[in-house]
């Protein structure tokens, strides 16, 4: 957790510089940024006291590891997360003062035409007709934020497996990093519930419509993207606040809870594939992503995880050097 911490103050530091350069207002967006995360210090530092107790119980239990270790490392954790959410969102929020959004057009159109002529959003307001929708719809932030939050604590206070938790580490830095900056910056998107806001017209009317007519929605999604889209107009800061479709940070999240519990063990890993298949759904039926959003976020994140176990498989297979005579050079 030493190098998740100094990369996570690297980062933070990068969002300063980014803020300052491209905003008016990059003092106030800074002060009112970190006033926001130094609200989440209570909260996130009880649950943190949570994971200390269960990382000692586990470490006590096991005979693996040292209390020392356990502790240190999921108080450098928990700093870091710190900074490292309080960067994420003043970059994420700070985007479309670089690059204006512009993909929309062309991932509505690829979404479409990927579905059959139908944009996938009818798909899920069809399914949720059968579906409990009050148990399912907590699932897309009060669930979702565990592991977007927490998960790097979670790993140090239970986890002494070296390897995982490097993958999953490397994973996570890529879901908020690499998906939620800079593919997300190349391709600047709004989602289709912002879609008709950002350029004008009715191509997602229906989808408003059906937004409106929805109480599970419009009660529970369309508030805080009512919230979402104050924010960006009138440049607030917040945790967790921003614009940005493409790829799906949701997705990328979900994927990585979903492959450490396949590492954990099997059965947590059908769990953690539901949870994958929870939150594609909530995020299209919401109108937040188009469909594509999630495609590309699942698949980038596998394939790192395929290519990081290869890796691994290889490196452990790999035959030891073959000691040489003493006073002999290799």
């Amino acid at each position: 957790m030493k190098h998740y911490l100094i990369l996570a103050i690297v980062y933070f530091c990068i969002a300063v510089a980014i803020v300052m350069i491209t905003r008016e207002n990059g003092a106030m967006a800074l002060q009112t940024a970190w006033s926001k995360t130094a609200t989440l210090v209570p909260v996130f530092g009880r649950i943190v006291v949570m994971f200390i107790a269960a990382g000692v119980i586990a470490t006590v239990l096991t005979r693996v590891g040292s209390l020392r270790a356990v502790i240190t490392s999921v108080l450098m954790a928990f700093v870091a997360t710190l900074f490292f959410h309080s960067g994420f969102t003043l970059i994420k929020t700070s985007m479309p003062y670089i690059t204006p959004f512009y993909a929309d057009v062309a991932l509505a159109q690829w979404d479409n035409l990927l579905h059959g002529g139908v944009d996938p959003w009818v798909f899920t307001h069809a399914m949720a007709e059968y579906l409990p929708m009050e148990w399912l719809i907590p699932f897309y932030l009060h669930i979702w934020v565990w592991p977007a939050i927490c998960l790097p604590v979670i790993i140090a206070a239970t986890d002494q497996d070296s390897g995982r938790r490097a993958r999953t580490m490397v994973l996570y830095g890529m879901a908020w990093v690499l998906i939620g900056n800079v593919i997300a910056l190349a391709g600047m998107s709004g989602g289709p519930v912002y879609f008709d806001r950002l350029y004008g017209g009715d191509m997602f009317g229906d989808l408003t419509a059906a937004i409106a007519q929805t109480p599970a929605i419009s009660g529970y999604f369309g508030l805080i993207q009512d919230d979402l889209w104050m924010a960006f107009v009138t440049s607030e800061q917040s945790i967790g606040s921003g614009i940005s479709a493409f790829p799906s940070v949701h997705l990328s999240i979900a994927m990585v809870a979903a492959l450490y519990l396949w590492e954990r063990a099997w059965l947590l890993g059908v769990i953690g594939a539901g949870f994958v298949l929870v939150i594609l759904f909530l995020s299209i039926y919401s109108g937040y992503h188009y469909a594509l959003d999630g495609y590309v976020s699942i698949a980038i994140m596998w394939s790192a995880w395929a290519m990081m176990r290869r890796w691994a498989r290889v490196g452990m297979h790999e035959p030891a050097p073959i000691p040489l005579p003493a006073g002999q050079l290799a």
